[in-house]
């Protein structure tokens, strides 16, 4: 039996762990969450809530709108962030409003406190309503959307709901996935190719690198859910060691598609 050199070894082992944590460019690993909500239960039926955009480069500006506790009961008072409003409707609270006085950071903290004449409280997995307006990156076709979101948060309730939660939560969401390499192709130990996964239709750039610095474009290819296998009759080893993928646009864009001796499968 071939016993492979000490070198081979580690290279077949380099080539193996890149398929697990690839990035893709300009988005990496196998999910990105790009929203972080933090509920916290102060005591004497108040709650402080803290949401927060997270560095996601799908995203070019995300800005909140309404946000509301939803199942928020018997409200008494709550403290208001800079630049927000509270909403009521019919004489019921319903969260606060961004009052456009003044423009929202990309990356964003919001924190508020609602107080209730309730001490009790419990999690609730659809609590936290928010809804708000995305500039998506120039990768995708349709970039400017509006989209609503609920999250787990801590809420008020009766001795009797309790369910025994801490008195803080954190919780996150992703809203666009990450493309994720799911295999290199090899033959005799010469990368030859990849199988990918994303959500949609997709033009990619693959890239390779020998030391994660530097990147050097290997060749543009459509994808097609739920995975993609592409190969070429060409070995990639002289790229690197490492690959990724880089979303160009989020559908088969001939005008994008670079020369490249392969084949999709």
């Amino acid at each position: 039996m071939d016993i492979p050199s000490t070198a081979h070894s580690r290279r077949r082992t380099r080539l193996a762990l890149i398929a697990l944590i690839s990035a893709i460019g300009i988005s990496a690993g196998f999910g990105r969450d790009v929203l972080e909500l933090e509920s916290r239960y102060l005591g004497d039926g108040c709650f402080q809530y803290q949401l927060r955009t997270l560095y996601d480069p799908f995203f070019i500006d995300i800005s909140f709108g309404q946000l509301v506790p939803i199942a928020f009961t018997n409200y008494v008072s709550n403290t208001l962030p800079p630049h927000w409003t509270n909403l009521v409707v019919g004489g019921k609270w319903n969260g606060i409003l961004f009052d456009k006085t003044a423009p929202q950071p990309r990356i964003n903290e919001i924190s508020f406190t609602v107080c209730s004449s309730l001490t009790s409280f419990k999690t609730d997995t659809n609590g936290f309503f928010l809804n708000m307006q995305l500039l998506l990156a120039e990768c995708f076709e349709f970039r400017d959307t509006a989209a609503g979101r609920f999250l787990s948060c801590l809420v008020p309730c009766t001795p009797e709901e309790a369910d025994g939660s801490a008195a803080d939560l954190v919780v996150r969401r992703e809203l666009a996935p990450d493309l994720k390499i799911d295999e290199l192709i090899q033959t005799n130990r010469d990368v030859c190719g990849l199988k990918f996964s994303w959500a949609g239709t997709s033009t990619v750039e693959l890239q390779g690198s020998h030391d994660f610095t530097n990147w050097t474009p290997v060749a543009r290819f459509f994808g097609d859910p739920p995975q993609t296998t592409w190969t070429t009759n060409s070995s990639l080893n002289s790229f690197g060691e490492f690959f990724r993928l880089r979303l160009i646009a989020d559908r088969h864009d001939t005008n994008a598609l670079g020369s490249a001796s392969s084949s999709n499968n």
